[in-house]
């Protein structure tokens, strides 16, 4: 379907445009998940690269933050980390507050799993306070979550379960049941150790 898409519009020789920084984006999505990741690599460098061009900033940053989880997925945590810090810095430069907390998320993340708890503690506690000033319930229910598993793994556990419960009633208020279910599950996990 993604190479009628692409045939159909015809990428090769589209004048460069948004919808073609656009639709190489989602190609690129597509691949992703797909797991073919030298192909996503490619769409997304060629949808930053038309977004350069037009002077998409924002089209930029997201792009950037896509390369950055791609190369995540590869275990180049390093690039990962350089691209992720760039797109941070140009929804700063943007004012793109949303941009800016879901960035400092996922930077967040990857720190965890780094195992650097303290950048990744201070970058999750600046995107919950960013996710609350914009209302994102959803986001902040995850923020909340990943920050308990981020307490638990060191053995913060009265932490852990507090964020965890905070986590679970937010995403069952918002009918998030799958979601709540799995902060139930992490629970009971985590109170089965103490």
């Amino acid at each position: 379907m993604w190479r009628a898409l692409a045939l159909g519009l015809n990428l090769g020789e589209e004048p460069i445009s948004a919808a073609r920084s656009n639709v190489q984006y989602r190609l690129g999505e597509i691949y992703k998940e797909l797991g073919q990741y030298a192909q996503a690599e490619q769409l997304y460098r060629q949808s930053l690269a038309t977004a350069e061009a037009l002077g998409d900033r924002h089209g930029v940053a997201v792009t950037q933050r896509a390369l950055a989880e791609l190369y995540w997925l590869r275990g180049d945590y390093t690039q990962a980390e350089q691209l992720y810090r760039q797109s941070l810095a140009t929804a700063e430069a943007l004012g793109d507050q949303r941009g800016v907390a879901v960035t400092q998320h996922a930077l967040a993340d990857l720190y965890r799993l780094r195992e650097d708890y303290a950048q990744a503690e201070q970058l999750y506690h600046q995107s919950l306070a960013a996710l609350e000033a914009q209302g994102d319930r959803r986001e902040v229910a995850v923020t909340l979550y990943n920050l308990a598993l981020l307490c638990a793994e060191q053995a913060r556990f009265a932490e852990a379960v507090e964020l965890l419960t905070k986590s679970r009633d937010l995403f069952r208020q918002i009918g998030l049941e799958k979601d709540a279910s799995e902060a139930d599950a992490s629970l009971a996990a985590l109170t089965a150790e103490l």
